[in-house]
């Protein structure tokens, strides 16, 4: 049998499948707003450019132009923005109207109530694929978030956001089929937290486990005198038995923790009108057991 010739080999080999490229933050934004759309609506959107940069709060107001609609995003971290030109509003109230969208290009017109209500699904679409997208990520970015409201007042913008450093990514669209008309959406959203080195983690949490320790309960007791006595007497005991103790104790005490450990001599007194002990020196001898022969004789 003969050889095969190398074209042979090569015409008979299988074919590899081509590797995809790395999934990046970029990629998980243009395939979340298209799978977003055609999923929510059908409507057929390319992600033409992308932008991403950081900003605050103060500064979105100025993205709000006429005819935009600008919706209120919860999530995790707080709440963030979204804003859709009238590019996009009028293409998703067509397509969910009539079915398609026009190839002319939009007139700005004030976003009503019912212009918001349209865009909560689509919205909502489109983060959750980035929020699965981002899932699969090295490197975590912000995700979760869900339409919350519209916003007619864009001073509240301020008043809802952390003033603070928020991530902003800007998706510019083609839409419909021939991909004529044009948008643009904005998203803000909190930034993550940067993570901990490891050194601080292990730190916080001792930290937080001394302070629980620390913060517990311990009972203590005061004794004045430890008495050795048999069990015939013990069952003997009764309402005014008289238990003899040693001079020393009469205001000697120690300080006793509830597993016997002493802790501290101190001396019996007063304060304030209440019975007191006043702490001295640590422990230094134990107590002496008292032996009682008889039980003394009970008081008239």
């Amino acid at each position: 049998m003969s050889e095969l010739s190398p074209l042979r080999r090569k015409i008979g080999a299988p074919r590899r499948a081509p590797k995809s490229p790395a999934l990046d933050p970029r990629r998980v934004w243009r395939r979340a707003l298209i799978h977003g759309f055609s999923r929510a609506i059908g409507l057929d959107a390319a992600v033409t450019g992308m932008e991403q940069a950081s900003l605050t709060p103060d500064e979105i107001g100025a993205m709000v132009g006429e005819g935009a609609l600008c919706a209120l995003l919860d999530g995790p971290h707080g709440y963030g923005i979204a804003i859709l030109d009238p590019g996009v509003v009028n293409s998703i109230v067509e397509m969910m109207t009539i079915g398609r969208v026009y190839s002319r290009a939009t007139t700005p017109r004030a976003v009503t109530a019912t212009d918001a209500a349209m865009m909560a699904d689509p919205i909502d679409r489109f983060l959750e694929s980035q929020e699965a997208l981002a899932g699969d990520l090295e490197t975590p970015i912000t995700s979760g978030y869900r339409y919350a409201t519209h916003l007619n007042e864009i001073r509240k913008i301020v008043l809802l956001m952390a003033d603070a450093p928020h991530d902003h990514t800007q998706l510019d669209l083609s839409l419909g089929p021939s991909g004529e008309r044009v948008g643009r959406i904005d998203v803000i959203l909190p930034r993550l937290p940067a993570p901990e080195p490891e050194g601080e983690v292990v730190k916080d949490w001792s930290s937080q486990l001394s302070g629980r320790l620390m913060g517990s309960e311990v009972n203590l007791r005061a004794e004045l005198q430890r008495l050795t006595l048999s069990v015939e007497k013990v069952q003997s005991l009764e309402v005014g038995t008289v238990l003899p103790l040693s001079r020393q104790s009469i205001d000697r005490v120690r300080l006793v923790t509830a597993t016997g450990a002493v802790l501290s001599d101190g001396r019996l007194g007063q304060s304030a009108g209440r019975k007191a002990v006043r702490l001295g020196s640590p422990a230094s001898a134990p107590f002496e057991n008292v032996e009682i022969a008889s039980a003394a004789p009970a008081l008239e």
